[in-house]
């Protein structure tokens, strides 16, 4: 079931959320979303290559492509299929928003081979969606997953955010209850971060809003945890949960740190040790495709340090967290190289078992501090007469 991801950017939205700093943009009209389905559909077809790529995840995200037409998501898929060895039983993964989907739109979705929707909630009490600029209500996010399961989907995930201006703890439980009656099978959970230059950031910086104090905020982390595992789910990753075995296949990728394919403006590939970007802004991404020109922006080429350690993060944001074994023969470093790196970190921060590392309830939330430790800590032993490889930047989050 091996393979390396896919992912397609489809960034347009009806409008953009006030806590938004994702490469999204407002909805240009038909016309300039014709002509990006069409650049897309070209940087696709160009990476054919002999043999092709075995692909065991498809993750359409955005931007809203749920505003796409089913046609074109099929079209997509189709050529999919046609340049890459799509394994049976494929995860094709699908980001929705609710109030952009019918149920002749969802059946349409599912026959193109869509088989899981990631609905962005956000939060369920209509006030809060209204202070962060959300384009539905609470009703419409429980209809549109009531409609996705009578259509025949059943693998539904939901995005929720706490920490929202205005929000309580009795608030996030509300939340946490209405969506868990809905039964999606997945639930990523983010403690809202302020981005500089959003609308939101700038009502907060007017004194407009108010965020909850970090005690409130500590309450909902609680809340989540205790409220999730209650009801069966296990958190497999420091802001995601699921049922057993309904873990998002196409994020255990990028956790894996394995490669993965993006397509689209501004979208990220690792590959061969390569990172690359593609070029951010729709218009630009398109006139290079039409021009025949890469639509690649910026290249870096991963040292063996900087994988090494971005591979261990990683790894430690999940439930396994990091086998030091597999990982030290992967990058071909001593395993007593990486153990040192972990012993000055207290026992209540790491969990250690034979080769195996894992962070603690405890150790998840002060995960940065762990991840600082290991970035500034040499893993790697130069032969004679070189240095170290300089550490790589902290690795990016997951698409969601």
């Amino acid at each position: 079931m091996r393979g390396i991801g896919v992912y397609l950017h489809l960034p347009f939205c009806r409008r953009r959320c006030a806590y938004c700093d994702f490469n999204a943009w407002q909805d240009p009209g038909e016309g300039v979303r014709r002509a990006y389905h069409g650049a897309l559909l070209a940087d696709l077809r160009q990476q054919a290559s002999d043999p092709a790529p075995r692909v065991g995840s498809i993750f359409f995200g955005g931007g809203t492509p749920s505003l796409a037409p089913p046609s074109w998501i099929s079209e997509l898929l189709e050529v999919c299929r046609e340049v890459f060895e799509v394994v049976p039983g494929v995860e094709i993964t699908l980001e929705a928003n609710p109030g952009t989907l019918d149920p002749g739109n969802l059946e349409r979705l599912r026959e193109a081979g869509v088989n899981r929707l990631s609905f962005g909630v956000q939060a369920l009490e209509d006030r809060l969606l209204a202070r962060i600029g959300r384009i539905h209500s609470a009703r419409e996010a429980l209809d549109a997953l009531e409609q996705a399961r009578r259509a025949g989907f059943e693998n539904l995930s939901l995005d929720l955010i706490y920490g929202l201006p205005g929000q309580t703890p009795a608030d996030w439980q509300a939340t946490l209850d209405r969506a868990l009656e809905a039964q999606p099978q997945h639930l990523s959970a983010y403690a809202l971060s302020l981005e500089e230059g959003t609308p939101l950031e700038a009502s907060v910086r007017r004194g407009e809003l108010c965020l909850p104090d970090q005690d409130a905020v500590a309450d909902m982390e609680s809340l989540l945890r205790r409220t999730m595992r209650g009801r069966g789910f296990r958190q497999y990753e420091i802001s995601n949960w699921s049922l057993p075995g309904r873990e998002c296949r196409h994020n255990m990728v990028y956790w894996a740190n394995r490669e993965y394919l993006g397509l689209g403006c501004g979208a990220v590939s690792y590959l061969s040790g390569w990172r690359t970007r593609r070029l951010e802004t729709p218009e630009q991404y398109v006139q290079a495709l039409r021009q025949g020109r890469s639509p690649l922006f910026e290249a870096e080429r991963l040292g063996t340090e900087s994988a090494l350690k971005e591979t261990l993060i990683l790894a430690l944001r999940t439930r396994w967290g990091a086998d030091l074994a597999r990982v030290a023969r992967r990058f071909a470093v001593p395993q007593g190289r990486l153990e040192e790196a972990f012993d000055g970190l207290p026992e209540a921060l790491v969990r250690r078992s034979a080769s195996r590392v894992r962070l603690t309830s405890r150790g998840r939330d002060l995960a940065n501090e762990v991840f600082l430790g290991l970035l500034g800590t040499p893993l790697t032993l130069p032969p004679p007469g070189e240095q170290a490889l300089p550490s790589g930047p902290s690795p990016q989050a997951p698409i969601s």
